[in-house]
């Protein structure tokens, strides 16, 4: 995983030490092979934004998903990049437009398993507007 120590404490400096939850999911193959693909680089993290317009939460939706179903702007941070323009490209490039970030909610690390293979993920939730 690219995004180090050092990353975390200049994003944990400037918008604050979120709270950290753990967790293990048993996942199907399906998905767990989904989640392998996204691993370029060794990725295995997402940012994701809750970004707040006149008391309206901002979503998406991706193609892939079924018909009805939303989710927060996220998506990785890119080789090089902090998590802070990691995080305010994503928000544009799902939303279309610029965003400043607010605060550092919530730290995941989650276990993703399929039998006995198993994928660490963090995900970084960011507030935005």
């Amino acid at each position: 995983m690219y995004i180090n120590a050092q990353m975390i404490g200049a994003a944990e400096a400037k918008f604050g030490t979120p709270k950290t939850l753990r967790l293990a999911y048993p996942t199907p193959k399906k998905h767990y092979d989904f989640i392998r693909s996204t691993q370029k680089k060794g990725r295995a993290h997402d940012v994701t934004l809750y970004v707040y317009h006149e008391n309206k939460l901002a979503v998406t939706q991706k193609p892939m998903y079924p018909e009805g179903g939303y989710r927060p702007p996220s998506g990785g941070v890119k080789p090089g990049e902090t998590l802070e323009e990691g995080a305010l490209r994503e928000g544009f490039e799902e939303l279309g437009i610029d965003l400043m970030l607010n605060k550092y909610l919530l730290r995941v690390r989650v276990d993703f398993v399929c039998g006995a293979k198993r994928i660490a993920w963090t995900t970084h939730l960011f507030q935005a507007k």
